[in-house]
């Protein structure tokens, strides 16, 4: 469907040549999937879309756990956020959501949900930032970090 003269508005419904609350037919109705905010955004997907044997990989996506065993051991990333992590609490059995930090690292987004280590990031140091995380042991049953920015 095309409309005339008309500038594509937002999604997730734009309504055809008709003025009124509500499309007059269902060939009126555009809906585009979850996630396009416009048409020339979803158009500028597909396009992109075209060549992906070309491009190389920035980032894997899918985010793996990091935690240490021993004192001392260390990572460097870029710290990339916060995000939440899911578990299955041993004793209750419910689903636990937790607050984590995310980093980039060797292009592999990393996680971790320790209080200690949100904590020290948690409006304290800003997206982008190159920091290295040191264990540095337990402290009353609680992981304990140094977290450095580096630069």
């Amino acid at each position: 469907m095309t409309t005339k003269n008309k500038k594509q508005e937002p999604f997730p419904v734009e309504y055809g040549e008709h003025t009124g609350d509500a499309p007059e037919t269902s060939q009126d109705l555009v809906v585009a999937p979850e996630g396009f905010s416009s048409m020339d955004q979803l158009d500028e997907i597909m396009s992109r879309s075209e060549n992906l044997e070309a491009l190389e990989t920035k980032v894997i996506a899918t985010a793996e756990t990091f935690s240490f065993v021993k004192e001392g051991e260390k990572i460097r990333g870029i710290f990339a956020g916060f995000g939440e992590m899911s578990f299955k609490d041993k004793a209750s059995g419910d689903l636990r959501v937790l607050k984590c930090v995310r980093i980039i690292s060797n292009r592999q987004i990393r996680i971790n949900a320790g209080a200690n280590l949100v904590g020290q990031f948690d409006g304290f140091i800003p997206v982008g930032t190159a920091v290295e995380i040191e264990y540095t042991g337990l402290s009353s049953d609680t992981k304990t970090y140094r977290v450095s920015l580096l630069g």
